[in-house]
């Protein structure tokens, strides 16, 4: 004959060790859920800012300004606004950042793009470059923010002589010292260009070269004077001048950017 209690004892023992073991088991995935959320929270936070620029470094002239576009992401899991500035260096470079837009809002994963005016100094400083830094803040949460750094170089060359007049005997030469300089942020190439009257006084003008090359930029370590490189200008005059003066035109061209250019103009007298 079966003993009642001993079978409903053993099946008591049974169901507690079963919901011990639903127990048990509902803990472990408790811990795995909280491990798989700590690890998510680590390789995203709750708010994330991003900026880039694909061309971070811009040439130009002196009194000219230049614009680079910006991209402002929000790399974050939530909505937010993000405030842009700009700092430039203080050299004597570059001025006045202006955003077209300095804040925006961007869902998650959404970007924007910007764009950062900046002014060159037209009496900038000799052989420097114009910086800044840009910073993208969260207004949500201040303490996440991007910086990038953005770069300016300034292309300026100068053509120069001792004197904007010489006299020269008819039939004669004479040579005329031309003074080229680099006043830009980096080495530079210049090609001359030489124009004279045709009016029956200079016979011919031959320059020493056209080409200026590797031309070096800021000051001498001697007299802290430009940089510069000389050029002989060599100038004929006809032995019976039809007139009493002419007159010479040099143009120097930046190989950088040949919309940087400077000229002087020369009268010859005859004496």
């Amino acid at each position: 004959m079966l003993d009642m209690k001993k079978i409903n004892k053993k099946n008591s023992v049974y169901t507690w060790v079963a919901i011990a073991a639903l127990i048990f088991s509902s803990f472990l995935v408790a811990e795995r859920l909280i491990e798989n959320a700590s690890l998510k929270g680590t390789f995203v936070s709750q708010y994330d800012v991003n900026l880039f620029c694909e061309n971070d470094t811009h040439f130009a002239l002196p009194g000219n300004t230049t614009t680079f576009e910006i991209v402002v992401k929000n790399n974050g899991t939530t909505p937010d606004t993000i405030k842009l500035t700009a700092n430039c260096t203080e050299n004597r470079a570059v001025y006045d950042p202006y955003f077209d837009k300095d804040t925006v809002h961007l869902l998650p994963g959404e970007s924007e793009k910007v764009s950062l005016t900046l002014s060159v100094y037209k009496d900038h400083f000799v052989g420097v470059s114009g910086g800044v830094i840009v910073t993208g803040v969260s207004l949500n949460n201040p303490g996440v923010d991007c910086q990038i750094s953005l770069t300016v170089f300034i292309v300026d060359i100068d053509i120069s002589c001792g004197s904007d007049e010489y006299f020269i005997s008819p039939g004669e030469s004479a040579n005329i010292k031309i003074e080229v300089a680099n006043k830009g942020s980096l080495n530079d190439t210049v090609f001359l260009e030489v124009n004279y009257s045709k009016n029956g006084v200079i016979k011919s003008v031959r320059l020493e070269t056209s080409i200026v090359p590797d031309l070096g930029s800021g000051y001498t370590g001697v007299n802290n004077e430009i940089i510069f490189r000389t050029v002989n200008l060599t100038v004929e005059l006809f032995e019976k001048p039809s007139e009493n003066e002419g007159f010479i035109e040099i143009q120097g061209v930046s190989q950088r950017d040949n919309n940087m250019t400077d000229s002087i103009r020369i009268t010859i007298r005859v004496k």
